[in-house]
């Protein structure tokens, strides 16, 4: 097998897709960070050891995980931090992505970035030829620099 001495343009387009990614995740889940941090200030009852925000309002974060990561995507290909970055998210066939894959892109979160600070998904984009992580692989989806 013969090696390259210098890496193709599709390889260098991947690979700084690959790291707008990383930086897009970040803008994002620190802002779903803030949004958690924030909430029980802002709706919640105050007690001796802070606030808490019980019933209903305690699922807040998760509606907002909802319409920030999986709505976004959908409508707008990309959530805030995609944009930011020039990067969005499109069907494997270059179309616009459905509802049902921008959900299953974002279930997969559950153990690709969630469970250990997005290790898992940054490992399998880096191994994956076309820096597909398992949400991109389940859901048929790919990042692509917006152009």
């Amino acid at each position: 097998m013969e090696q390259q001495l210098f890496p193709d343009d599709e390889t260098i387009i991947s690979k700084e897709v690959l790291r707008k990614r990383v930086f897009a995740s970040l803008i994002d889940y620190v802002t779903l960070l803030l949004f958690t941090l924030v909430l029980p200030v802002v709706i919640g009852e105050r007690t001796s050891a802070g606030y808490k925000v019980e019933g209903i309002l305690a699922l807040l974060p998760i509606l907002y995980w909802v319409v920030y990561f999986i709505i976004a995507e959908k409508i707008f290909s990309g959530t805030l931090g995609k944009n930011l970055l020039g990067i969005k998210v499109e069907s494997s066939d270059g179309g616009e992505i459905t509802f049902t894959q921008a959900t299953k892109r974002r279930l997969a979160d559950l153990i690709e970035i969630i469970w250990c600070f997005g290790l898992v998904a940054y490992v399998n984009a880096s191994n994956n030829p076309n820096n597909k992580r398992v949400g991109d692989v389940w859901g048929n989806t790919r990042i692509v620099k917006k152009t």
